[in-house]
């Protein structure tokens, strides 16, 4: 009652949910960890969409978890974002993600883009050295470009390495 004359209400404030972003790069775990937040807040995941469309193709909703978002930081700073928001950024060293990209794109990953099928059939066609040169000159970059973007930031930024060595401290992190 004493707080209700003094124009303090009883009840607790409730602050909304903030949007969480998933910033990554392509072979950096991005499945792994959709499928940990995806397990933790059901209700709040956005399932990812190939080309990012899951984060261009609609407004940005106020207190959804946006995963495998695969875009340059200044891409990124122009969207759209209502309310409060945070951002993790999870990197890989480039030599490993040179690996997985070449024994996904070859072998593992499916056929879910022209450029990956475009990616198999030129893979399947070239000596492993060649290969890898391959796409370090056509597929790489991009990866690369993304990584690049991030450093430096006072984002919380994840190696995918100590995410491995460490993941339960990390995604408390998270």
């Amino acid at each position: 009652q004493g707080n209700h004359l003094m124009g303090i209400s009883s009840r607790p404030s409730v602050q909304p949910n903030p949007t969480i972003f998933h910033i990554t790069h392509y072979k950096a775990g991005s499945q792994w960890v959709y499928a940990v937040m995806a397990a933790v807040a059901p209700k709040r995941i956005i399932q990812p969409q190939p080309g990012v469309k899951h984060v261009f193709a609609q407004p940005i909703e106020q207190g959804r978890i946006y995963p495998t978002v695969y875009l340059k930081r200044d891409v990124f700073d122009t969207l759209q974002i209502p309310g409060t928001y945070r951002r993790f950024i999870i990197i890989r060293d480039l030599r490993d993600t040179l690996i997985s990209l070449y024994f996904s794109h070859r072998y593992s990953h499916g056929k879910t883009s022209d450029a990956i099928i475009s990616s198999r059939e030129m893979l399947n066609a070239l000596t492993v050295r060649d290969g890898l040169m391959w796409l370090m000159d056509n597929r790489l970059k991009v990866s690369a470009d993304i990584l690049e973007s991030w450093l430096g930031t006072n984002d919380l930024l994840i190696k995918y390495e100590q995410l491995l060595e460490d993941e339960y401290g990390m995604f408390e992190r998270i």
